[in-house]
């Protein structure tokens, strides 16, 4: 296997990673809200809308974060999610797997906890062992004492 690597400026890169990515990429990502739903879904939709990043996901993952119930923290999780991707599939990682797409928006809406987290696993088994498009490499934990 021969690997050609590039460096790029970082705004030139993410509009190759954006629009014609190469097979091979590296990028991070830190939660804007804490759910499953952020890494599964929102980390690899595939047009994410860098005004919404800039303008709103703060106050959108505040709006989340206190959310007075589970049933509007939901509807609020799937409203960032509409804002942040324009579209969901196929995603910039050039792949689309229904049966993953489905689990995923069925884990948004399920309110057994058990059976939330039972189907955002066997989502993340698709994509990262199943079908292996992403490789998490890295996962970092900050202490707040």
């Amino acid at each position: 296997m021969e690997v050609n690597l590039r460096s790029k400026p970082w705004d030139e890169y993410l509009a190759m990673i954006n629009s014609a990515p190469p097979q091979i990429w590296r990028l991070g990502w830190g939660a804007d809200y804490v759910d499953p739903h952020n890494f599964l879904h929102d980390a690899i939709c595939s047009k994410q809308d860098a005004d919404f990043y800039n303008d709103q996901a703060a106050s959108q993952a505040d709006l989340i974060e206190y959310a007075p119930d589970e049933a509007t923290r939901r509807d609020r999780i799937t409203e960032f999610s509409e804002g942040a991707c324009k579209q969901f599939s196929p995603t910039r990682f050039l792949w689309d797997n229904s049966e993953y797409n489905a689990l995923v928006q069925t884990a948004l809406q399920e309110l057994d906890e058990q059976a939330r987290r039972d189907l955002y696993i066997r989502a993340e088994r698709i994509l990262c062992e199943t079908d292996a498009v992403v490789i998490p490499i890295y996962h970092y934990h900050v202490d707040y004492e």
